[in-house]
């Protein structure tokens, strides 16, 4: 088996996929969908047609007009050669300038919440005081008035004992 990367396939191509990758990836997918991995165009044939990535196809029907073959086999290898020929994002590190504004602008809105926290921590701070002292007081009326009526049901009791003597 030629394991080499064929003159058919774009250089992008080569950078990230080998050969026999794509050939195992393509037979596996055959195999799964029911296909004959024997007959039938090869993956090399369809590569060919993605040798230009300008000129590639956009649609599985323009590679089928190209190199020919089953709808399904084309489909096949239409998904996998596009994905191997897709560009490759270049991952950089943020520049310097960048990740100084991005500091000032982190610093600035930690500030900034910083003074939001303050601010609502301070009314539900004043909130929960009004409330506790509202509570408090009803809490002594309450008291006041529990004691009235201990006194007055103590009143009471005293009045029967001496009606009852």
């Amino acid at each position: 088996m030629n394991t080499t990367l064929s003159s058919s396939l774009p250089a992008l191509l080569s950078q990230e996929e080998s050969l026999v990758l794509l050939r195992e990836r393509f037979s596996a997918e055959l195999e799964k969908n029911g296909y004959s991995t024997e007959k039938g165009k090869t993956i090399d044939e369809y590569a060919s047609a993605f040798s230009d990535l300008n000129t590639a196809p956009a649609s599985i029907k323009a590679l089928q007009k190209l190199v020919g073959g089953d709808f399904g086999r084309v489909s096949i290898a239409f998904k996998i050669l596009r994905k191997a020929t897709k560009p490759t994002p270049i991952v950089r590190n943020k520049a310097l300038w960048f990740v100084d504004s991005e500091q000032r602008l982190i610093s600035a809105l930690q500030a900034e919440m910083s003074i939001v926290w303050q601010a609502f921590d301070g009314e539900v701070q004043q909130l929960v005081s009004a409330h506790t002292q509202e509570s408090l007081k009803q809490i002594d009326e309450l008291e006041k008035e529990n004691k009235e009526l201990v006194e007055f049901i103590d009143e009471l009791q005293k009045q029967i004992r001496q009606t009852d003597s």
